[in-house]
């Protein structure tokens, strides 16, 4: 119950006494308990999907590079080992059969592009760093924007989650960059500092305005919050127009108690 206290005056303005009264509050707190739960739930059910998300990246990724890179492996071999057999005069044949074999490299180069996106094998065969090294020389080849990379001199002790974490957090950045920012320089920086993994991705591009709060835009931006808030981290924003923008992430290395 909610307590209200009014005060009552005489003419000349003073409080002559007091007169209080009781609203019931209870449907007011009930609702909002029922709104907080609702918020949870929803927060619960967008790391859930993610990590399904992720777990079926990587077995795509898994598949069409050991079945279908497999496949095409063998049918290389099988037509070069064609065009060995094929006489010198047979020009005609032997186009074709070359034709065939650049076709085959090109859908294996394909290949490898494809489960790379989906799930680098790097990340788990050698960890965060190097991934993000690699992403970030593929990110250079294809924008070539001018990217400076800032790594730690030593190895993040860090778990394949919150690797997975950083790692898609960083591609999201990215992503984000190539699309809106028209900047032609980034810098990235991964730090470790009092038990937490940092992430911080800034570019000179033409920054966030306000009109982009409620545009394509902000749907990634919520993403990596929601990546962060998976492990009870933080994630700023910093941005003018015309000044660029910066992101910066912080995952705690470890928890008593993880999200759930």
């Amino acid at each position: 119950e909610e307590i209200i206290i009014t005060p009552l005056k005489d003419l000349d303005g003073n409080i002559t006494h007091f007169v209080s009264s009781g609203r019931d509050i209870t449907n007011r707190i009930h609702t909002q308990k029922e709104l907080e739960d609702s918020r949870e739930r929803l927060r619960k059910l967008a790391v859930h999907l993610q990590n399904i998300r992720e777990e079926e990246r990587t077995s795509l990724a898994r598949e069409i590079h050991d079945e279908l890179g497999q496949l095409l492996t063998a049918m290389k071999m099988d037509i070069e080992s064609m065009m060995e057999s094929i006489p010198s005069d047979q020009k005609d044949l032997l186009e074709k059969t070359n034709s065939i074999d650049d076709l085959i490299s090109l859908s294996l180069s394909t290949v490898r592009k494809i489960s790379s996106d989906l799930r680098p094998a790097i990340l788990d065969h050698l960890g965060l760093m190097p991934a993000i090294k690699w992403q970030i020389e593929e990110f250079k080849k294809r924008t070539n924007i001018n990217c400076k990379l800032i790594l730690p001199k030593k190895e993040i002790s860090i778990d394949n989650e919150r690797s997975t974490s950083v790692y898609r957090l960083l591609q999201e950045a990215l992503t984000n960059i190539t699309r809106h920012s028209n900047a032609s320089k980034i810098i990235v920086r991964l730090a470790q500092k009092d038990n937490m993994v940092i992430l911080e991705v800034s570019d000179n591009g033409r920054g966030i305005t306000r009109e982009e709060k409620s545009n394509e835009l902000t749907y990634g931006l919520i993403g990596m919050r929601e990546r962060v808030s998976q492990w009870h981290g933080s994630f700023a924003i910093e941005s003018s127009k015309g000044k660029g923008t910066s992101l910066i992430a912080k995952i705690p290395l470890n928890l008593l108690t993880e999200s759930k």
